[in-house]
């Protein structure tokens, strides 16, 4: 009987193996996670890496920090130097969240898809005629 029952244990710890490392609805990332997307991506983040069309351009652009908290709001800190710019607004997932919509105050909006979405790091990107800009973000 103790035979039977370590192999059916072991049955079992496989196909949850197999099941937990075929799912992911995002291209880079955990496979399996406890935490739902809000969860993961409700966080004070900054923007570490900036990439379009495969180029590094972070140093083009002012240091940002996004806020995202899990009431649906956000907001935005851009500092370039002594400037420093404010944005609020909402943000929401789409129906299988692999994309996010940040609609500022003024109503205007972004959306870009989820590459990659942790607790402590996440990856969006966003595709503007023939440029493709991939945002990484950090834990702040």
């Amino acid at each position: 009987m103790k035979l039977f029952s370590k192999s059916l244990a072991i049955a079992a710890l496989a196909i949850s193996a197999l099941t937990i490392t075929s799912c992911s609805k995002y291209d880079e990332g955990s496979k399996f996670t406890v935490l739902t997307a809000k969860q993961r991506i409700s966080n004070d983040w900054k923007i570490t890496v900036i990439e379009t069309n495969g180029n590094n351009v972070t140093s083009y652009y002012p240091t940002i920090s996004v806020d995202i908290k899990k009431d649906e709001t956000f907001s935005r800190t851009d500092v370039a130097g002594n400037l420093t710019a404010t944005y609020t607004g909402t943000w929401s997932f789409n129906g299988d969240k692999t994309k996010v919509t940040l609609t500022y105050s003024d109503n205007s909006t972004t959306t870009m898809d989820i590459v990659m979405l942790k607790d402590k790091s996440m990856k969006l990107k966003e595709v503007d005629g023939n440029e493709t800009t991939i945002y990484t973000f950090e834990e702040k």
